[in-house]
């Protein structure tokens, strides 16, 4: 991704995600592959990075953040490797620790991977157990331990954790991660991995996230070098997805993060090829959703997180006009804003998108000028607030907020009655039928909610009328 950068895919890849249900990734790092350079990370990667986390976060999709993908050496403090991945993990976690979109920091892909201890000379069926290789073992557990310090000593306000390749060396880690994190490939979950992932823990339990889990579907059959690897094929992807996400939901776990969302080629015929292409939930053009797919999508809803609102509202203005109040507002030019909602109430202006009475929810264009008439309201003073949107979830931006004081139609002045001082401003802004009154201050004498001052709004008036020191009846113009 970071070196062949496909930024409308991405954008385009984020949409079906979210319509998808998924509400968190993971972002791979490299430490030197990529382009990234171990310490000496360039501008562009870590804006890329940031970008991606961004964007995600306007879909509701929080991203877990792996630090150290495809680096091997787990070197000593002090040193000048240790040295230098911790300028690594500094400028990244520097980056984005304030970033509401990062939900937490992965140390490391898969640090009990045979690939960082060597593959023992034992047991091929037990080639995961890292206990073949004690000291390295515990050079790795160490670096792991000081790495998460090193990220809370930055960052205390997100989890640190490391996502283990198999849940039974949990055991090693459990002490110093925030997360209890494993991958899973198999169908013993349930029976298995979480419930002795949660007796590893006894009475200290620490939330659960299965990080990787899936079933590739092609070739069908995979042979590699002559030898017959597995019958990859849709059918035992989905029962795959229907045993993994029952079992996250019987054993309330945090959550887990589907390997992967698309597959990265098109099926073939060749049994030789890669099963890693072929993980995905959307065949590889990401018009077709394999069945696992749809299963996920119809029966395990997850909640989006809010994402960035848009900007507020600007030139927020209210007009008494007659027997309405006339309310005029800019609306932000935020690519994913959605709309404006307004609210009111006679106490305070709306704190919250739930606050005050809704006046109007409008869908609108980005950029745009908008208006609204708020008919009849309550007399006396009126606080509106108006709150822009995103298009997605939505999220709603801070109040822009105006006061406005509405009375009886007629009494101008807001002096509780209507007569001849009032019956002034109605001659001065006579415009005539048809006529357009575009002074604003005449506005609040367009008493029958048309855009001009004519007969029509005289003859409301002249039923307001009450004459010097008599209220006028708030009825008059029904």
């Amino acid at each position: 991704m970071w070196n062949s950068w496909d930024w409308p895919g991405i954008t385009f890849e984020t949409g079906l995600m979210h319509d998808l249900g998924l509400n968190c990734v993971r972002i791979l790092v490299p430490y030197s592959n990529g382009g990234w350079n171990g310490p000496n990370i360039p501008a562009d990667r870590l804006q890329k990075l940031e970008d991606v986390v961004n964007l995600m976060g306007d879909h509701g999709i929080r991203s877990i953040v792996t630090l150290f993908d495809w680096e091997t050496s787990f070197p000593a403090s002090g040193t000048s490797t240790w040295n230098n991945h911790i300028t690594h993990m500094s400028k990244i976690v520097d980056r984005l620790k304030n970033n509401p979109f990062v939900l937490m920091w992965d140390v490391k892909n898969e640090p009990d991977h045979p690939a960082n201890y060597g593959w023992c000379d034992c047991d091929p069926g037990a080639c995961g157990n890292w206990d073949c290789n004690p000291s390295q073992r515990d050079k790795i557990v160490s670096w792991l331990n000081r790495m998460c310090n090193a990220i809370r000593a930055r960052d205390p306000n997100h989890p640190a954790s490391a996502g283990m390749r198999w849940w039974e060396n949990l055991p090693d880690v459990l002490s110093f991660v925030d997360v209890a994190i494993f991958h899973s490939y198999w169908p013993n979950i349930s029976t298995e991995e979480i419930p002795q992932t949660k007796g590893y823990m006894g009475a200290s339990q620490k939330p659960i996230v299965v990080e990787e889990w899936g079933w590739p579907t092609n070739p069908n059959p995979c042979y590699r070098d002559g030898r017959l690897i597995d019958d990859y094929n849709e059918t035992r992807q989905y029962d795959l997805y229907v045993s993994h996400l029952t079992a996250f939901t019987e054993h309330d776990i945090a959550g887990g993060l589907q390997w992967m969302t698309f597959d990265a080629k098109a099926y073939t015929t060749n049994q030789n090829e890669s099963f890693e292409n072929y993980f995905g939930l959307w065949r590889y053009g990401r018009t077709y959703l394999k069945p696992a797919g749809v299963y996920y999508r119809d029966h395990f809803p997850v909640s989006p997180f809010p994402g960035a609102p848009p900007a507020q509202v600007t030139a927020f203005a209210g007009t008494p006009a007659g027997r309405c109040v006339r309310l005029s507002w800019m609306n932000p030019a935020d690519s994913d804003f959605g709309g404006t909602m307004i609210r009111f109430s006679q106490t305070a202006p709306p704190a919250s998108p739930s606050d005050g009475t809704l006046v109007c929810d409008r869908p609108a264009a980005p950029a745009s000028l908008d208006e609204f008439q708020h008919f009849e309201p309550p007399q006396g003073t009126l606080y509106y607030s108006a709150f822009s949107y995103d298009s997605v979830l939505p999220s709603y931006a801070a109040p822009a907020a105006v006061t406005v004081i509405s009375g009886t139609p007629g009494d101008f002045d807001y002096d509780g009655d209507v007569d001849q001082a009032d019956f002034g401003h109605m001659q001065t802004c006579f415009s005539g039928s048809f006529v357009p009154q575009t002074n604003a201050d005449c506005h609040d004498a367009m008493l029958d909610y048309d855009n001009d001052v004519d007969d029509w709004d005289f003859a409301i008036f002249r039923a307001c009328f009450s004459g010097p020191g008599v209220p006028a009846d708030a009825a008059c113009a029904e």
